[in-house]
């Protein structure tokens, strides 16, 4: 027996700790209802529960949202009842007035209850609001899809045979194929290129690559290029103590090849084109020399290639962008361009390849996208308006009034186009396209362009019928020039053909060719093509009808005055008026009708989605009582065992506090 320390006694006061604790926590939990009162009650428990929590009130909130919807499309609907009893009232009095028992007086009383009526449409239309937010006038109509300048339309992405695109004018006179004015289109820039894992940067500049088309082979641009990017190569190794191999750039059978020295990668990557025309004019594939101020350089298509696939990973080490350079096993090599500081230009070495694809039409944050794919010679204005049948109304955008006027397949860029030429000839330049110089053997000549006739390409025809329409005009503007000069000045006229998606114009002397391309107002103009844009309105409202994002129903109401009914203009004061009216009337009746139609569909569809909403959130907040709520009966039978432990521990602690005195017994 020892007395130093009273064991039964300790383990007697810790069982009765435990049993106050417990019976506290029962006390807690029958206080709040609770079954979790903090995170360590139930630590998952209470991580579900306050999610569905959210759920819930969001849930609740949405049904108010719709519950609130509903009342803005009742009084929207109110008002336009209203608008359909005035409306039979004006149709009862249009009949009344196609009688011709009725004399001027007769008429003029019909039509003064008229006005009034018509000023009572625009003042229920300007005036219901719902929370200060106008409903009928408009402003939360469906939004028109934009009208299309049809040759920008038409055209997206059909140029294929351009070998220089100029803001100005290109000079081919003397028989030199000569791009004028384009090498301040090259400002100095720092590029990079990735190498073996290693990002290389390399300086392009103005006196390092001479930019005169005549004069730029595709060896001297390879020799530039691997001299650049290898002073790039020093420069990082001798920054980071590397061993990064030079790259061998070559240029042979019209592409270029940039290889890494490294042992193993040996995947020259290139890009190739046809090469035509004559004065060494050597067109590199996806080389693209911008500027914001200057004129630019751009290659014809062509396409990637690449020998081999060992050791390609030696070679991709970083991440690449998207339309960059891609191998045939999927490594890809990203070659990007960074401009100094002060500079705009770029030089992008990457291309596209042109694969016959059919037009397509798509929707990308509410802008429609029409592009004609790359069949250029044969698309029409009949392709265009076929892909946007059936769209309908989209996020508020009614597509399906998506109108598109004019004709044919055009190409669309700034400047003048010239395309593998040789002989002396000019194309326009970007003037207003009713008047336009062209250049031709030297003499300028003012061409005056004619206005699309009778007798003049009509919707759904291709190209080739607007070639004939503007080598009319050429010629016609040549003949016209020829009367003012001597023999010895006489020009030659010319002929207009379509290759390639361009309209390409060869002198009758020497045979010199020029792809001419106009820009869309010029073209608009050129081509008698309307602009359809119609005005911006608003694109619906929506009502948030979920807890979460996206989960929305979309309304739109149009315009319901009188102007957009087509009855504001109405005249009874003859009996001619007076039937053209009915008719009239009988249309804005109908119009009334479809839109109080569908904001009764709506009304109906949000009545569902409350009571949907209402269910969903009685089943989570029972599955959350589930988890937060105690269960009473349970918690006071715990307290209740709780507390009688607590009380016998405290009577057993006694007993054995009690129990050590039995040692006086051996001392007496």
């Amino acid at each position: 027996m020892i007395i130093n320390n009273n064991i039964p006694a300790m383990n007697t006061y810790r069982q009765m700790g435990i049993n106050q604790a417990a019976g506290q926590n029962s006390m807690s939990k029958l206080a709040t209802g609770l079954r979790i009162n903090q995170a360590a009650d139930d630590a998952a428990g209470l991580s579900i529960s306050e999610k569905m929590r959210a759920q819930i009130r969001g849930l609740d909130q949405a049904s108010r949202n719709a519950q609130d919807g509903i009342s803005m499309i009742q009084t929207a609907e109110g008002a336009l009842q209203e608008t359909h009893n005035i409306l039979q009232r004006m149709r009862e009095l249009a009949t009344q007035a196609s009688n011709d028992t009725n004399v001027e007086v007769d008429r003029n009383a019909i039509q003064d209850e008229i006005n009034q009526l018509k000023e009572e449409i625009d003042r229920i239309g300007n005036t219901t609001e719902f929370n200060t937010q106008k409903l009928v006038d408009g402003s939360i109509g469906a939004k028109k899809a934009p009208g299309v300048d049809n040759a920008a339309v038409l055209t997206e992405g059909l140029g294929k045979a351009t070998a220089a695109k100029l803001a100005g004018a290109v000079d081919f006179n003397d028989g030199t194929a000569k791009i004028s004015d384009v090498t301040s289109a090259i400002n100095d820039a720092t590029q990079t290129i990735t190498v073996d894992g290693a990002k290389i940067d390399f300086n392009v500049t103005q006196s390092g690559l001479q930019a005169t088309a005549g004069d730029t082979t595709g060896a001297s641009f390879a020799t530039y290029l691997q001299s650049q990017i290898n002073e790039g190569i020093d420069a990082y190794n001798s920054k980071y103590g590397t061993d990064v191999k030079h790259v061998s750039v070559t240029a042979a059978d019209d592409q270029i090849s940039i290889e890494s020295g490294s042992t193993g990668a040996n995947s020259g990557v290139a890009t190739t084109v046809a090469t035509t025309g004559a004065n060494n004019l050597w067109e590199i594939a996806g080389l693209d020399v911008s500027s914001a101020t200057t004129h630019s350089v751009s290659g014809t298509d062509g396409q990637f290639t690449t020998a081999g696939a060992a050791n390609v990973a030696a070679i991709n080490g970083t991440e690449v962008a998207e339309g960059t350079l891609t191998f045939t096993d999927g490594h890809e090599l990203t070659i990007t361009g960074t401009t100094a500081a002060g500079e705009k230009g770029n030089i992008d070495i990457a291309t596209t390849v042109g694969d016959g694809a059919a037009p397509t039409a798509s929707i990308i944050d509410g802008v429609l996208t029409i592009a004609m794919g790359t069949e250029a010679s044969n698309n029409t204005v009949t392709d265009i308006e076929s892909l946007v049948q059936g769209l309908g109304t989209i996020d508020g955008v009614d597509y399906s009034e998506f109108t598109v006027t004019g004709t044919g397949d055009f190409v669309t860029a700034t400047g003048v186009t010239a395309a593998a030429q040789t002989g002396a000839m000019t194309g326009g330049g970007n003037a207003n396209a009713d008047t336009s110089v062209v250049t031709i053997d030297g003499k300028a000549i003012n061409v005056t362009w004619g206005a699309v006739g009778s007798n003049d390409p009509s919707q759904g025809d291709s190209m080739n019928s607007y070639a004939q329409h503007i080598q009319n005009d050429i010629n016609a503007a040549i003949a016209s020039y020829n009367e003012t000069v001597p023999a010895s000045e006489r020009v030659n006229n010319v002929t207009v053909s379509v290759q390639d998606g361009a309209f390409v114009v060869q002198s009758g002397s020497d045979k010199a060719t020029s792809s001419i391309k106009f820009d869309n107002s010029e073209a608009s103009q050129l081509l008698g093509l309307a602009n359809q844009s119609s005005a911006t309105q608003g694109g619906g409202v929506s009502f948030q009808i979920g807890a979460n994002q996206g989960q929305t129903i979309k309304l739109t109401i149009e315009d319901m005055r009188a102007d957009a009914l087509g009855v504001a203009d109405v005249d009874l004061s003859t009996r001619e008026g007076a039937e053209a009216a009915i008719t009239s009337i009988n249309n804005a009746i109908e119009s009334v009708s479809k839109q109080r139609s569908s904001l009764g569909a709506v009304q109906n569809r949000l009545e569902h989605t409350i009571s949907n909403l209402n269910n969903s959130a009685e089943n989570l907040q029972a599955a959350e009582s589930r988890i937060r709520d105690v269960d009473m009966a349970r918690e006071v039978m715990e307290m209740t065992k709780n507390n009688i432990l607590s009380q016998a521990s405290q009577a057993m602690l006694a007993q054995a506090n009690q129990a050590p005195q039995a040692v006086l017994q051996l001392l007496g």
